[in-house]
């Protein structure tokens, strides 16, 4: 059986606060009792080694509870953390995806390289795909115009030398009578 102290409230107010415990000598307390050790007072002395070996116990799985309590708020905060990266990265990538010029394009992806992500870097591309399909659609529509412009304008050269040529005759025949 394991014998050492136990714990005894004190109100000793020049060497302890009011609720601290100080620790008793269960060996001393032993022999001091020991020329009048009834059952009682030997199953009391168990009973006081038997609680001090719990308070103990407790203390270890408090300590041990306060160690994973602060691995837990440890977990929590880098969860946090990670997560708030995770929200900026999401509304880079909408700030990315509403980019319409090259110059918007190249101001959005301008950014903090832990915002960037794969994600981001597709939308990057297709909103580059897209600038360069507009721009060939306007090249296209500019090429249009040109064409029907100069199609107008050859059209009405045709129809003025028709006319000119309905109006005027080709040849003044002369007979000579």
């Amino acid at each position: 059986r394991r014998r050492g102290l136990a714990p005894r409230r004190t109100l000793d107010s020049n060497s302890m606060s009011e609720g601290e415990i100080e620790m008793i000598d269960i060996n001393e307390l032993r022999q001091s009792l020991g020329a009048i050790q009834t059952e009682e007072v030997a199953e009391l002395l168990d009973r006081l080694e038997a609680a001090e070996v719990d308070i103990i116990l407790q203390e270890k799985i408090i300590d041990s509870l306060g160690s994973k309590l602060n691995a837990v708020s440890n977990e929590r905060d880098a969860l946090r953390a990670d997560l708030e990266t995770e929200q900026v990265r999401l509304a880079a990538c909408g700030v990315v995806a509403l980019a319409n010029t090259p110059d918007s394009a190249k101001r959005a992806r301008d950014m903090r390289p832990e915002y960037w992500s794969a994600s981001c870097g597709d939308v990057a591309s297709l909103v580059e795909e897209n600038i360069k399909l507009r721009a060939k659609i306007e090249a296209a529509e500019r090429s249009d115009a040109e064409s029907i412009a100069m199609y107008r304008k050859a059209r009405d050269e045709r129809d003025a030398l028709r006319a000119r040529i309905e109006e005027e005759p080709v040849a003044t025949v002369r007979i000579n009578a």
